[in-house]
């Protein structure tokens, strides 16, 4: 029996291809489940924590509300599954990427608008079109707006105009 690392599974040693085909059936099922995991997380955690919804609330519920938000990583790690969802004509990754340019953490504000400006450069026309649309329904107005909104909408516009 061979182990390529400590925390992998274990390989079989002579070629039995009933055991490599078990293992990367084994390793085809872990990666779906994380890919469905990774790409189910916008709309598990919901628009409440990228609108940064922090309304007063008992010591137990906010409590719960700290517990239950994501993490800067995951976030991060949302924003390019989207990114590279959206890059493959994903319409609705596209939109959900426009929401975490609200988000309370600039890191994550900046990956989200340079998954936009990548989309806008690079990206399919169908992401490029829903991912405008969304942004200008929910521009709350130049006053209000962030600049990585303002620079998502500039870098959309100007492919759409091109």
């Amino acid at each position: 029996m061979v182990i390529a690392r400590g925390d992998c599974i274990s390989l079989p040693a002579h070629g039995s291809s009933a055991g490599l085909l078990e293992l990367k059936e084994r390793f085809r099922q872990g990666l779906e489940e994380h890919a469905k995991a990774v790409l189910s997380l916008p709309a598990d955690l919901g628009i409440q924590w990228t609108l940064g919804d922090c309304t007063e609330r008992s010591a137990s519920g906010s409590e719960r509300v700290v517990a239950d938000e994501p993490s800067l990583d995951v976030r991060l790690a949302a924003c390019q599954a989207l990114a590279e969802e959206a890059m493959g004509g994903a319409s609705d990754a596209a939109r959900s990427i426009t929401e975490l340019l609200v988000d309370g953490s600039q890191e994550v504000r900046r990956a989200a608008l340079e998954a936009l400006v990548c989309i806008a450069e690079c990206g399919p026309l169908s992401a490029v079109n829903a991912a405008s649309v969304a942004l200008g329904l929910s521009d709350p107005g130049l006053r209000w707006r962030g600049h990585e909104q303002s620079l998502a909408i500039a870098a959309l516009a100007a492919r759409l105009r091109a």
